[in-house]
């Protein structure tokens, strides 16, 4: 009993710890802290993006969880707070994200245990944790850096992202260091040969008499060990750049960067004036931190400067901006937003043709595009903080295809009012808004980053890119009706059950979003060429993003013509549209995976999977409904066919669909294999 009442004491105070940590740090504090501005990625941003990046890149989550039984969180922004001015907190916090156990066991840490004894397979882990096998850590991912990115193992590419992630985590506890530990001098005689038990001095204590110290040579023992110290400290408070120049030609430091400046003869007394006066706003601000009673001024007087010359340099007019827009996490809501509009829709379908059906369609459109609404004014916003046209990298093609695909899908539903276009738009939506959080997640980089070279212009972003990209959206606007289309002939082979207007109807919307595919498509491609040529030197050089760009061409193509010369009817032109959505996912993604070409600016490690799975999950679809032509044709021609409602035509075309599945993994794994 004394042993169970010991453990619920140490629980209790455990949680009490989390809930007191979780609450330490006051919202007007984070508020003003997350406002500050920094420079990282070669861009000014403010410290809350700073502090959401870094924390997905090394968490997996844009927040902190603390304990997972009680469901405790901290925002990116306080975790942060913690790193800096609570080392020895955070250190405790489990931060680590292992993905596979055996990265674990590789370093010889114990991993943790279920309660039945069983190893946690995936977990977190703190720094005190690991911290122990850290030059193990190191050794085996010095090793396996020499490895190429392709040829490594899974376990081998996590640790050394571990390792990396514990260089960052490292960097950022060390940052205030020169503030947290005062120097072994006594203020009131620096020159003293013993300093009396207690005395101690703050850095600047030390950089303001750096004349007098440098005349009496290296003076005492104390001096000498603070000089020691100070080089520690300018080697270890280099991670941030969070200090903005104090001139219009200079650029952005950090702490130890503005150190070495300071103490370089050949700086001005004006400019280590200057210098002197921003360092001891930062050292102040480090040292009052975790006072309640003086750390909001301290920040206060700190931000007061940062941004006063940020903003003199044009450098903090949509900082206040940024954060409100991660705050707003439109895009978060979207999925759910999505999942509530087909469910209202899916209400319509139990009595499609009553006034209450056609109610909750009305309803269900209605509720639809407020999600939709908010993707384009999250997309515009997008825009507008970093002046540029709304597709610039890979993370913001899914944004825009998911919100072209979804308003085409939407016009049409508008125009036909029949239900199909509207049925697929929570399908797309939800899936396009989850696939953006997910690649955020994976890819541990911020959203919004300079360009690269080859795609810093405004006028192509705004013609070439955003014109091809609404061709991908037909694409796969196309391929997801053709995905209904094959659904509704899996449960009817023998278009029975829905009237030949519903397959018309889909087939006819199939081939008017196709149309709209082949413009986009064409008159992109031909712009990426005149782009090309103002660039390369060259209209086309048959690199592989081109040569994906002509594919999506050339497919459309194909599939208008087919249409019209009656080679391509109905499930033939699905099966068609099917594969297209495969050129079109490998024009998008596939061709990044390739590591060659001009384009490979857009390469992101690990997405292989994911295309392969899309691969995999188009041409089961594909598989299936040529399954159903074979059906379909021997029925017509044996003429043996039996009523639908008889379970004989039911079990034949289950056997079919097993029979389309096995054929499509057997495939689908020897095609992964020879990609892989």
């Amino acid at each position: 009993m004394k042993l169970v009442l010991a453990l619920l004491t140490t629980l209790l105070a455990f949680a009490s710890g989390l809930h007191a940590a979780a609450d330490y740090w006051p919202k007007d504090f984070v508020q003003s802290f997350s406002e500050l501005p920094v420079r990282d990625d070669g861009r000014v941003k403010p410290m809350d993006t700073f502090a959401r990046v870094t924390l997905i890149s090394i968490h997996g989550r844009s927040k902190h969880t603390l304990n997972k039984e009680d469901r405790i969180k901290i925002s990116a922004d306080e975790w942060l707070l913690d790193v800096f001015f609570r080392p020895e907190v955070a250190q405790g916090y489990p931060t680590f994200q292992i993905n596979n156990v055996e990265v674990i066991t590789a370093l010889g840490i114990a991993p943790h245990l279920k309660e039945n004894g069983r190893v946690i397979k995936r977990d977190y882990y703190s720094y005190n944790e690991i911290v122990s096998a850290r030059q193990k850590l190191a050794e085996l991912s010095e090793k396996y850096r020499k490895v190429k990115d392709s040829s490594r193992t899974v376990v081998q590419q996590q640790i050394v992202d571990l390792a990396a992630s514990m260089s960052r985590f490292e960097g950022l506890s060390l940052l205030f260091k020169f503030a947290q530990h005062p120097l072994p001098l006594d203020p009131n005689d620096i020159l003293s040969e013993e300093v009396a038990e207690g005395k101690t001095a703050p850095l600047s204590y030390l950089f303001e008499n750096l004349q007098k110290i440098q005349e009496a040579g290296l003076g005492t023992a104390a001096i000498q060990r603070s000089s020691e110290l100070l080089g520690a400290f300018i080697q270890s408070s280099t991670m941030v750049s969070l200090l903005p120049p104090l001139g219009e030609a200079g650029s952005w430091t950090n702490p130890g960067e503005l150190m070495t400046a300071y103490i370089e003869s050949e700086t001005s007394e004006e400019s280590k004036a200057g210098l002197l006066n921003q360092f001891k706003l930062l050292e102040n601000l480090a040292i009052q931190a975790t006072n309640e009673g003086t750390r909001q001024a301290a920040l206060d007087a700190y931000k007061k400067h940062a941004v006063s010359r940020a903003d003199a340099l044009g450098n903090y007019d949509a900082i206040a901006s940024e954060v409100k827009f991660y705050k707003w996490k439109n895009l978060l809501l979207g999925p759910w937003l999505y999942v509530i509009g087909f469910l209202i829709l899916a209400v319509s379908w139990l009595s499609p043709g009553s006034g209450v059906g056609r109610a909750f369609r009305k309803l269900a459109f209605g509720w639809l595009c407020i999600p939709t609404l908010l993707l384009v004014v999250g997309i515009t916003w997008r825009c507008i903080l970093r002046n540029r046209p709304p597709v610039t990298s890979l993370y913001e093609t899914i944004l825009f295809i998911t919100a072209v695909a979804v308003l085409l899908l939407l016009i049409m539903e508008w125009i036909k009012k029949s239900g199909l276009a509207l049925a697929i738009v929570p399908f797309i939506g939800a899936a396009g808004l989850f696939l953006a959080m997910r690649f955020e997640l994976a890819d541990g980089q911020d959203t919004i980053k300079p360009l690269v070279a080859v795609l810093d212009t405004n006028y192509w972003l705004a013609t070439h890119v955003t014109t091809v990209t609404m061709g991908y959206a037909a694409g796969l606007a196309a391929g997801a009706f053709s995905i209904l289309y094959v659904l509704s002939r899996l449960v009817d082979p023998m278009k029975k059950r829905f009237s030949k207007r519903y397959y018309k109807e889909v087939t006819g919307m199939t081939y008017g979003i196709i149309c709209f595919g082949l413009l986009f498509s064409l008159v992109g491609t031909i712009l990426g060429g005149i782009w090309a040529n103002e660039s390369w030197g060259r209209f086309w050089g048959w690199d592989p993003k081109e040569n994906g760009a002509l594919m999506i061409v050339l497919m459309n193509l194909i599939l208008l013509h087919g249409r019209v010369c009656g080679l391509l009817k109905e499930l033939r032109l699905h099966l068609a549209t099917l594969f297209g959505a495969i050129v079109v996912c490998y024009s998008w993604w596939g061709v990044n995976l390739l590591e060659t070409g001009l384009h490979s600016y857009g390469f992101v490690s690990g997405v292989k999977t994911a295309l392969h799975t899309a691969y995999g999950t188009i041409y089961t679809f594909i598989v299936i409904g040529s399954c159903i032509g074979i059906y379909e044709w021997a029925v017509k021609r044996t003429g043996t066919h039996v009523p639908h409602e008889q379970s004989g035509s039911k079990a034949a075309l289950a056997a079919w669909a097993v029979i389309a599945l096995v054929g499509a993994t057997i495939i689908g794994l020897a095609v992964f294999q020879l990609a892989g």
